[in-house]
């Protein structure tokens, strides 16, 4: 039973995870950013 009415009051955990994820999104953008100026560099 407490697996249906976790849920229905999940929104904190929504919460929690889209923060997570656009945190991580933003890790993942800087990271390739990062990656392609270096790599422009490398190749002037």
């Amino acid at each position: 039973m407490a697996d249906y009415t976790i849920p229905l009051r999940g929104h904190g955990i929504i919460t929690a995870e889209r923060l997570l994820y656009r945190g991580y999104a933003q890790r993942l953008a800087a990271y390739a950013v990062t990656a392609f100026m270096v790599d422009h560099a490398a190749f002037r």
